[in-house]
């Protein structure tokens, strides 16, 4: 009997092992996974940022909290906290925000989050958006790539790059960032016709206008020309001989109507 008894208690032995111990012991691995990725993330706060103390315990608050609502790895996720904290200098839920809507579009897009938030960062300083505004803006830039076809990164470096000569035309960042996508999706070179756009403003400034004025007035004419030779014409007259011709072309063919083209997306 006591060896029956022996070999029961075996066979529950064994069984324990199999159906408790090993899951505890996996589960316990899992765990030490967690802590350990939770204290790499923390270390790539504190270095990237150089907080410490209060303000270090602030972002990591901040990551944990951006981590317990998208599913996103927390190196990701730390990269997020960090460049945001030390780029545009968010804290709190501001930065929980942010951080959340740049790991959704990395998600959705496939695009680099660091690299994101390097280009957009840059774009939110050429165009002073502020930080309440910040989260908007990051929405139109992805609503514009969405509907271009053009990736989230290259379109926002191409709309810092041409901050100057766009904000000097008159453009809004909404507009500008429109027209960026309108350029990209037709084949537009932005860089021939921004430059000829830039040349025309001496003109409008002769008549009295303002650059808005201008080319309101300008894209006016150009669409009412009886046909293209007559179009062309008008466009010369003021963006010159390399640039009027494909100016023209592409006023007509509607690819400056940026109103229409902002409301459909």
């Amino acid at each position: 009997k006591m060896k029956k008894v022996g070999e029961g208690m075996d066979k529950v032995g064994k069984g324990l092992t199999a159906g408790v111990t090993a899951p505890i012991t996996a589960a316990g691995a899992g765990l030490l996974k967690l802590a350990n990725d939770f204290d790499n993330a923390a270390d790539t706060i504190r270095i990237g940022t150089g907080a410490t103390g209060e303000a270090l315990r602030g972002l990591v608050n901040d990551f944990d909290a951006v981590i317990s609502k998208v599913p996103a790895d927390m190196d990701k996720a730390a990269i997020a906290i960090a460049d945001l904290n030390t780029r545009l200098g968010l804290t709190g839920e501001p930065l929980q925000k942010l951080a959340q809507q740049y790991l959704e579009l990395a998600h959705i897009t496939g695009e680099d989050v660091k690299k994101s938030i390097e280009e957009s960062s840059r774009t939110f300083q050429a165009w002073r958006i502020e930080s309440n505004k910040q989260s908007q803006a990051l929405d139109h830039l992805f609503k514009v790539s969405q509907a271009t076809g053009i990736g989230v990164n290259d379109l926002s470096k191409k709309v810092t790059d041409f901050a100057p000569a766009l904000q000097e035309l008159g453009y809004t960042f909404e507009e500008s960032t429109a027209l960026i996508g309108k350029f990209e999706q037709s084949g537009v070179n932005a860089e021939a016709v921004l430059a000829a756009m830039k040349r025309g403003l001496a003109t409008f400034a002769k008549d009295g206008k303002t650059a808005s004025e201008g080319l309101v007035e300008m894209t006016k004419r150009i669409k009412d020309a009886k046909d293209e030779t007559k179009a062309a014409q008008i466009a010369i007259e003021v963006f010159g001989t390399r640039a009027g011709p494909e100016l023209a072309h592409q006023i007509r063919a509607g690819k400056f109507d940026i109103d229409e083209f902002t409301k459909s997306i």
